[in-house]
Protein backbone atom coordinates (compact mmCIF):
# COMPACT_ATOMS: atom_id res chain seq x y z
CA UNK A 1 0.00 0.00 0.00
CA UNK A 2 1.81 3.18 -1.12
CA UNK A 3 2.07 6.35 1.26
CA UNK A 4 0.83 9.19 -0.60
CA UNK A 5 1.72 12.78 0.65
CA UNK A 6 -1.07 14.97 1.05
CA UNK A 7 -1.35 18.02 -1.93
CA UNK A 8 -1.74 20.60 0.85
CA UNK A 9 -0.20 21.68 4.13
CA UNK A 10 -1.32 19.47 7.82
CA UNK A 11 -2.18 21.70 10.52
CA UNK A 12 1.53 22.72 11.73
CA UNK A 13 3.06 25.15 13.95
CA UNK A 14 3.54 28.39 11.59
CA UNK A 15 7.03 28.24 13.17
CA UNK A 16 7.64 24.54 11.87
CA UNK A 17 6.31 25.09 8.84
CA UNK A 18 8.86 28.53 8.44
CA UNK A 19 11.67 25.66 9.59
CA UNK A 20 10.59 23.12 7.77
CA UNK A 21 12.43 24.73 4.71
CA UNK A 22 14.42 27.52 6.17
CA UNK A 23 16.99 24.59 8.10
CA UNK A 24 17.33 22.76 4.74
CA UNK A 25 18.24 26.25 3.06
CA UNK A 26 20.45 27.17 5.41
CA UNK A 27 22.25 23.99 5.68
CA UNK A 28 23.03 23.71 2.17
CA UNK A 29 24.11 27.30 1.86
CA UNK A 30 26.74 26.46 4.51
CA UNK A 31 27.50 23.54 2.43
CA UNK A 32 27.84 25.16 -1.03
CA UNK A 33 29.75 28.09 1.25
CA UNK A 34 32.69 25.75 2.38
CA UNK A 35 32.98 24.12 -0.99
CA UNK A 36 33.50 27.36 -2.58
CA UNK A 37 36.31 28.24 0.00
CA UNK A 38 37.80 24.62 -1.33
CA UNK A 39 41.15 25.58 -3.00
CA UNK A 40 40.39 26.16 -6.29
CA UNK A 41 36.76 25.47 -5.51
CA UNK A 42 36.76 22.24 -8.04
CA UNK A 43 33.03 21.80 -7.51
CA UNK A 44 32.13 25.04 -9.44
CA UNK A 45 30.04 25.63 -6.03
CA UNK A 46 28.28 29.13 -5.92
CA UNK A 47 25.15 30.59 -4.22
CA UNK A 48 22.70 32.85 -3.93
CA UNK A 49 20.95 34.51 -0.74
CA UNK A 50 17.81 36.42 -1.91
CA UNK A 51 13.85 36.79 -1.10
CA UNK A 52 14.75 35.11 2.28
CA UNK A 53 15.29 31.80 0.32
CA UNK A 54 18.54 30.34 -1.05
CA UNK A 55 19.74 28.64 -4.84
CA UNK A 56 22.84 26.75 -4.74
CA UNK A 57 24.76 25.70 -7.91
CA UNK A 58 27.81 23.60 -8.85
CA UNK A 59 29.70 23.70 -12.67
CA UNK A 60 30.14 20.09 -12.37
CA UNK A 61 26.62 18.82 -11.01
CA UNK A 62 24.72 17.30 -14.01
CA UNK A 63 21.69 14.72 -13.48
CA UNK A 64 20.67 15.38 -10.09
CA UNK A 65 18.74 18.53 -8.58
CA UNK A 66 20.51 18.54 -5.64
CA UNK A 67 23.43 20.79 -5.69
CA UNK A 68 21.14 23.12 -8.77
CA UNK A 69 17.88 24.15 -7.24
CA UNK A 70 16.53 27.17 -4.99
CA UNK A 71 14.42 26.40 -1.53
CA UNK A 72 12.73 28.17 1.34
CA UNK A 73 11.03 31.38 -0.50
CA UNK A 74 7.69 33.12 0.99
CA UNK A 75 8.14 32.40 4.42
CA UNK A 76 10.85 35.56 5.55
CA UNK A 77 8.95 37.37 2.81
CA UNK A 78 6.24 37.64 0.22
CA UNK A 79 7.65 35.57 -3.12
CA UNK A 80 7.89 38.12 -6.17
CA UNK A 81 8.42 37.44 -9.91
CA UNK A 82 11.53 39.77 -9.44
CA UNK A 83 12.50 36.54 -7.02
CA UNK A 84 11.75 34.07 -9.31
CA UNK A 85 13.58 36.26 -12.26
CA UNK A 86 16.87 36.25 -10.39
CA UNK A 87 16.82 33.20 -9.21
CA UNK A 88 15.87 31.70 -12.99
CA UNK A 89 19.02 34.17 -14.42
CA UNK A 90 21.48 32.80 -11.77
CA UNK A 91 20.78 29.63 -13.11
CA UNK A 92 20.78 30.30 -16.62
CA UNK A 93 24.26 32.79 -16.13
CA UNK A 94 26.21 29.20 -15.03
CA UNK A 95 24.43 27.62 -18.04
CA UNK A 96 23.13 24.70 -15.60
CA UNK A 97 21.06 22.07 -17.70
CA UNK A 98 19.16 20.73 -14.86
CA UNK A 99 18.07 23.21 -12.05
CA UNK A 100 15.08 23.12 -9.59
CA UNK A 101 12.88 25.77 -7.49
CA UNK A 102 11.46 23.98 -4.91
CA UNK A 103 8.33 25.30 -3.28
CA UNK A 104 6.01 24.73 -0.13
CA UNK A 105 2.30 24.00 -1.26
CA UNK A 106 1.43 27.19 0.53
CA UNK A 107 3.55 28.99 -1.83
CA UNK A 108 2.74 27.46 -4.79
CA UNK A 109 0.47 29.88 -5.65
CA UNK A 110 -1.19 29.77 -9.05
CA UNK A 111 0.62 33.10 -9.49
CA UNK A 112 3.93 31.79 -8.13
CA UNK A 113 3.35 28.80 -10.67
CA UNK A 114 2.80 30.91 -13.71
CA UNK A 115 5.85 33.14 -12.99
CA UNK A 116 7.96 29.86 -12.95
CA UNK A 117 6.37 28.51 -16.05
CA UNK A 118 7.22 31.43 -18.00
CA UNK A 119 10.44 30.58 -17.02
CA UNK A 120 10.59 27.25 -18.21
CA UNK A 121 9.91 25.52 -15.10
CA UNK A 122 7.73 22.74 -15.01
CA UNK A 123 6.21 20.21 -11.99
CA UNK A 124 8.27 17.35 -11.66
CA UNK A 125 8.66 14.77 -8.55
CA UNK A 126 7.34 16.09 -5.42
CA UNK A 127 9.90 15.40 -2.16
CA UNK A 128 7.59 15.06 1.57
CA UNK A 129 9.21 17.02 4.40
CA UNK A 130 9.15 15.10 7.69
CA UNK A 131 9.24 16.50 11.09
CA UNK A 132 9.82 14.82 14.83
CA UNK A 133 9.22 16.40 17.91
CA UNK A 134 12.42 15.72 20.05
CA UNK A 135 10.22 15.37 23.41
CA UNK A 136 9.41 11.86 22.43
CA UNK A 137 13.04 9.68 21.09
CA UNK A 138 12.62 6.25 19.85
CA UNK A 139 14.88 3.46 20.65
CA UNK A 140 16.36 1.45 17.58
CA UNK A 141 18.48 -1.49 16.83
CA UNK A 142 20.60 -2.68 14.96
CA UNK A 143 23.23 -4.68 14.28
CA UNK A 144 26.09 -1.79 13.41
CA UNK A 145 28.00 0.18 15.66
CA UNK A 146 27.14 3.94 15.23
CA UNK A 147 30.19 6.78 15.76
CA UNK A 148 29.99 10.51 15.61
CA UNK A 149 33.25 11.48 13.53
CA UNK A 150 35.46 14.47 13.13
CA UNK A 151 37.77 15.07 9.87
CA UNK A 152 40.15 13.07 10.57
CA UNK A 153 37.72 9.89 9.03
CA UNK A 154 36.15 12.24 6.34
CA UNK A 155 37.96 10.06 3.44
CA UNK A 156 35.43 7.39 4.82
CA UNK A 157 32.05 9.66 4.63
CA UNK A 158 32.74 11.05 1.39
CA UNK A 159 33.59 7.62 -0.25
CA UNK A 160 30.29 6.06 0.70
CA UNK A 161 28.34 9.24 -0.20
CA UNK A 162 30.08 9.90 -3.89
CA UNK A 163 29.08 5.88 -4.04
CA UNK A 164 25.98 5.62 -2.77
CA UNK A 165 24.06 8.78 -4.42
CA UNK A 166 26.51 8.46 -7.71
CA UNK A 167 28.39 11.43 -7.85
CA UNK A 168 31.32 12.52 -9.03
CA UNK A 169 34.18 13.09 -7.42
CA UNK A 170 34.56 16.59 -8.38
CA UNK A 171 31.80 16.75 -5.49
CA UNK A 172 33.89 15.80 -3.09
CA UNK A 173 33.94 19.53 -1.05
CA UNK A 174 29.92 19.03 -0.76
CA UNK A 175 30.61 16.01 1.33
CA UNK A 176 34.11 16.90 3.09
CA UNK A 177 34.18 20.62 3.53
CA UNK A 178 32.34 20.94 6.93
CA UNK A 179 32.69 17.90 8.87
CA UNK A 180 34.04 18.52 11.57
CA UNK A 181 32.73 22.51 11.21
CA UNK A 182 30.77 24.13 14.52
CA UNK A 183 27.17 23.21 13.74
CA UNK A 184 27.81 20.16 11.93
CA UNK A 185 27.66 16.73 13.12
CA UNK A 186 28.47 13.44 10.86
CA UNK A 187 28.41 10.06 11.75
CA UNK A 188 29.38 6.40 10.53
CA UNK A 189 27.87 3.30 11.36
CA UNK A 190 30.32 0.41 11.79
CA UNK A 191 30.00 -3.40 10.31
CA UNK A 192 32.71 -4.53 12.57
CA UNK A 193 35.62 -1.91 11.88
CA UNK A 194 34.54 -1.69 8.18
CA UNK A 195 32.35 2.12 7.87
CA UNK A 196 29.06 1.21 5.79
CA UNK A 197 26.72 3.83 5.97
CA UNK A 198 26.70 7.47 6.48
CA UNK A 199 24.58 10.00 8.15
CA UNK A 200 24.38 14.48 8.92
CA UNK A 201 23.23 16.98 10.73
CA UNK A 202 23.23 20.91 11.14
CA UNK A 203 21.68 22.63 13.75
CA UNK A 204 19.68 26.09 13.56
CA UNK A 205 18.76 27.96 16.48
CA UNK A 206 16.77 24.61 18.36
CA UNK A 207 15.79 23.31 14.80
CA UNK A 208 18.04 20.49 13.26
CA UNK A 209 18.28 19.42 10.06
CA UNK A 210 19.21 16.17 8.53
CA UNK A 211 20.91 14.50 5.42
CA UNK A 212 23.43 12.31 3.45
CA UNK A 213 21.77 9.58 5.06
CA UNK A 214 23.48 6.61 2.62
CA UNK A 215 24.81 2.68 3.24
CA UNK A 216 26.41 0.75 1.12
CA UNK A 217 24.19 -2.18 -1.26
CA UNK A 218 25.86 -4.66 0.76
CA UNK A 219 25.16 -3.46 4.17
CA UNK A 220 21.17 -2.51 3.66
CA UNK A 221 18.52 -4.13 5.32
CA UNK A 222 20.49 -4.67 8.81
CA UNK A 223 18.90 -0.94 10.73
CA UNK A 224 21.74 1.21 10.04
CA UNK A 225 19.87 4.17 8.96
CA UNK A 226 17.70 3.78 11.73
CA UNK A 227 20.62 3.72 14.15
CA UNK A 228 21.78 6.59 12.97
CA UNK A 229 18.38 8.73 12.81
CA UNK A 230 17.89 7.45 16.62
CA UNK A 231 21.60 8.56 17.03
CA UNK A 232 21.21 12.15 16.00
CA UNK A 233 17.43 12.84 17.43
CA UNK A 234 19.13 11.68 20.77
CA UNK A 235 22.07 14.37 19.96
CA UNK A 236 19.41 16.90 18.29
CA UNK A 237 17.90 16.88 21.58
CA UNK A 238 20.75 17.05 23.92
CA UNK A 239 21.74 20.24 22.03
CA UNK A 240 17.97 21.47 23.50
CA UNK A 241 16.51 21.19 20.07
CA UNK A 242 12.62 21.36 19.51
CA UNK A 243 12.53 19.41 16.25
CA UNK A 244 14.55 17.68 13.75
CA UNK A 245 13.54 18.16 10.66
CA UNK A 246 13.99 15.90 6.98
CA UNK A 247 13.33 15.49 3.56
CA UNK A 248 13.01 12.42 0.71
CA UNK A 249 11.60 11.60 -2.47
CA UNK A 250 7.89 11.07 -2.67
CA UNK A 251 6.20 7.51 -2.73
CA UNK A 252 4.56 7.19 -5.99
CA UNK A 253 2.82 4.84 -8.30
CA UNK A 254 6.14 5.36 -10.33
CA UNK A 255 8.56 5.22 -7.43
CA UNK A 256 6.22 2.69 -5.00
CA UNK A 257 8.93 2.14 -2.36
CA UNK A 258 11.29 4.62 -1.08
CA UNK A 259 13.15 2.97 1.81
CA UNK A 260 14.47 6.18 3.26
CA UNK A 261 10.78 7.36 3.67
CA UNK A 262 10.21 4.52 5.40
CA UNK A 263 12.84 4.56 7.64
CA UNK A 264 11.75 7.86 8.99
CA UNK A 265 8.37 7.03 9.47
CA UNK A 266 10.34 4.06 11.38
CA UNK A 267 11.83 6.36 13.29
CA UNK A 268 9.21 8.31 14.53
CA UNK A 269 8.88 11.28 11.85
CA UNK A 270 5.46 12.71 10.96
CA UNK A 271 4.68 14.17 7.54
CA UNK A 272 4.21 17.10 6.76
CA UNK A 273 3.61 18.25 3.11
CA UNK A 274 4.57 17.01 -0.08
CA UNK A 275 6.84 19.86 -1.60
CA UNK A 276 6.93 20.24 -5.42
CA UNK A 277 9.75 20.82 -7.81
CA UNK A 278 9.84 22.98 -10.53
CA UNK A 279 12.29 21.65 -12.52
CA UNK A 280 13.72 23.49 -15.68
CA UNK A 281 15.84 21.14 -18.52
CA UNK A 282 18.03 23.36 -21.10
CA UNK A 283 19.25 20.98 -23.86
CA UNK A 284 23.39 22.66 -24.19
CA UNK A 285 23.71 21.16 -27.56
Amino acid sequence: MLTMAPDAPTAIDSDLARWLERSEALAFARLTAAAERTPGNPAGASRLEIGGGVAVASEVSKDIILFDRALAFGFDEPLTEETVEAVAAFFRDRARPRSSIQLAPAVATPEAVGWLRDRGYVPGRRWVKLWHDLRTLPVMRSSLRVERIDAARADDFVAIGLEVFELASSLDPFLRAVIGRPGWSHYLAYDADRPVATAAMSVFDDVAWFGFGATLEDARGRGGQSALFAARLRDAADLGCRWAVVETGEETEEFPVNHSYRNMVRAGFHLAYARQNYNRVVDLG
